[in-house]
């Protein structure tokens, strides 16, 4: 069972531009589509709280992001049910500024960069010359922990270094329910190797490309499961947090 979240998407670019996502779309043309679909509350955290827990955010507490995990009331996740089944329970994020989701809500492995108070300081002191040249690579996983794979360092963050992350930590050899957010579609819509584009005032452009970037990053995460055979027999379903 996957589920494949992007974050701030956009669901009318599907139609309005599809040359910008063509492995989005390729995937959408062979699946149900659900489109009487609305967000809890348009934040990752208490969304994703509600779609594990099919409860609404003023049930569960969640009605903002990172909070405490005692002030969350979830009952029996979908994870917890899952892993009770015999499932292995996995989540992934490449950004963990306003969605701190962890194993308490019944994961038994995470795949996120490193959480603390030096990753609200990253876009400040990430872009140095030595954390640029070796934060993406497995030496930068050891030296740079919050920078590696990380999207809030927008600066240092390839999108392919997190979907290696999933690739090397992620297997498959038991029943497994896997929930990845890909947040690159998420302000400020750039990162290391992004374009400059005259935005003229407006975010539009620049989420645009990110939308785009996105959409290859999504097709990255796919060519994994399927190399490690997860599309074998699985449920998959790809959906957005907001």
């Amino acid at each position: 069972v996957i589920l494949l979240g992007l974050d701030s998407f956009r669901p009318d670019f599907l139609e309005s531009r599809p040359e910008s996502l063509p492995s989005i779309r390729r995937f959408a043309s062979e699946a149900t589509l659900f489109t009487d679909v609305t967000t809890p509350l348009a934040r990752t955290f208490p969304s994703w709280v509600s779609i594990i827990t099919g409860r609404h955010p003023h049930t569960t507490g969640a009605v903002i992001n990172l909070l405490p995990r005692d002030l969350i009331s979830t009952g029996t996740t979908l994870p917890e049910y899952l892993r009770n089944a015999g499932y292995r329970t996995v989540y992934a994020i490449d950004e963990v500024r306003f969605s701190n989701l962890d194993t308490t809500y019944g994961f038994d492995q995470m795949v996120t960069p490193s959480l603390g108070a030096t990753d609200f300081l990253l876009g400040f002191f990430g872009d140095a010359p030595l954390s640029n040249l070796v934060t993406n690579t497995r030496l930068g996983r050891w030296l740079f922990p919050y920078l590696h794979g990380n999207r809030a360092a927008a600066k240092t963050y390839y999108p392919e270094t997190f979907v290696s992350m999933l690739d090397s930590e992620i297997r498959f050899d038991e029943p497994t329910f896997l929930a990845v957010h890909l947040t690159l579609a998420h302000w400020p819509y750039t990162w290391a190797d992004s374009q400059t584009l005259a935005s003229n005032g407006s975010a539009l452009p620049l989420y645009e490309q990110a939308i785009a970037r996105l959409d290859r990053q999504f097709a990255e995460v796919i060519k994994v499961l399927e190399r490690k055979g997860a599309l074998d027999n699985a449920v998959v379903v790809v959906l957005s947090d907001h």
